[in-house]
């Protein structure tokens, strides 16, 4: 209980605010990226998503030090930062991928289940692993 009383909740919130923000091109990217590439070049729902999905991280990881969290890049959080990208871009990937052949959901509905899956517990990743003050 003495977690909830000491925790920094203003910060967070902001925090939370601006990933809110910067996710929401993010995911424009995904949707729009995997739409167009999907429907109007004709790759398969999966490699459209594996490209908009990587062209989205390479954003968030742009923004992500200087407009959300507000910190100094450094050789150790870069090392985190990076790990953080590689686990949360093969899990969208796997998760995505599973889904898409084990169903018959539409695509941009399983970018819908993997936004609200992953979207807060990259947040909290990025919050408590990788930019951390230490």
């Amino acid at each position: 209980m003495k977690f909830l009383f000491n925790y920094d909740w203003h910060t967070a919130l902001r925090q939370f605010s601006r990933y809110g923000v910067a996710s929401i091109f993010s995911y424009s990217v995904i949707f729009g990226g995997s739409y167009v590439l999907t429907e109007f070049a004709n790759l398969m729902a999966n490699i459209s998503y594996f490209i908009s999905l990587s062209i989205s991280y390479v954003f968030l990881y742009l923004v992500s030090q200087p407009f959300i969290f507000r910190n100094n890049i450094s050789e150790h959080r870069l090392d985190r930062f990076l790990l953080h990208i590689a686990i949360f871009w093969i899990a969208n990937n796997l998760l995505f991928n599973v889904i898409f052949y084990n169903s018959r959901l539409h695509y941009l509905l399983i970018i819908v289940i993997n936004v609200a899956i992953f979207a807060p517990l990259r947040f909290l990743s990025l919050r408590h692993f990788v930019w951390k003050n230490n």
